[in-house]
């Protein structure tokens, strides 16, 4: 990144937010992760359970749907995932001092 690292920080700090929230319990978010690519952690016995992407036969690439309408553009899946989330960061995920930082 060609960026300063406060914002690398801020910058990695913010993707690991959005992949936590993706990747909530009880939430699929189809598109995002195939089921199976990452580690999981088995709720019952707390073990590890590794995924996929581990498997250097099988690069992660082959598992990703990526969909693309013209040169640049962008699917309409994408664009209502882009909804949801500003539906939800600007709902119940908010938070007080957001606003404050555009």
């Amino acid at each position: 990144m060609l960026v300063g690292p406060k914002v690398a920080e801020k910058g990695v700090l913010a993707t690991c937010a959005l992949h936590n929230y993706l990747t909530r319990p009880g939430q699929t978010c189809r598109g995002y992760l195939p089921v199976g690519v990452a580690d999981i952690s088995d709720p019952s016995s707390g073990d590890i359970v590794r995924g996929l992407w581990r498997d250097e036969n099988n690069p992660v690439d082959s598992w990703l749907e990526l969909s693309q309408q013209g040169n640049r553009g962008h699917s309409t899946a994408a664009k209502a995932l882009r909804d949801t989330y500003r539906h939800y960061f600007n709902g119940v995920g908010a938070v007080s001092w957001q606003n404050n930082m555009i």
